[in-house]
């Protein structure tokens, strides 16, 4: 899934929540609950949660991952996601795009 979609979904409420083994180590994953859809979440790596907080996009809902149940998007998460969801809904009003000759064909 593209970082900006991530965010987007997060941005319309989706929650990003830590995930943990019976001992409460942190598992390789994280888990993407939208609002009102049952046991439909998606798994997202952890390797691009780490990417997207290093980037400053996303933070603990805590103070460190211990004591934190989620990731939530930081002001720069939350405004790249909401660019995202514009653009979505933009590219949804245009339409497909209009017919015609393949490119390259005479």
């Amino acid at each position: 899934m593209r970082q900006s979609e991530l965010l987007g979904r997060v941005a319309n409420g989706a929650i990003l929540r830590v995930t943990r083994d019976p001992w409460g180590r942190l598992l390789p994953s994280v888990v993407l609950a939208e609002p009102g859809s049952h046991g439909s979440d998606e798994v997202v790596h952890r390797w691009q949660i780490r990417k997207m907080m290093d980037s400053g996009l996303l933070q603990y809902d805590g103070t460190t991952a211990e004591d934190s149940s989620a990731y939530v998007a930081t002001s720069a998460g939350l405004a790249i996601g909401n660019a995202w969801n514009r653009a979505k809904a933009r590219a949804r009003m245009a339409g497909p795009p209009p017919a015609g000759p393949a490119q390259g064909s005479d």
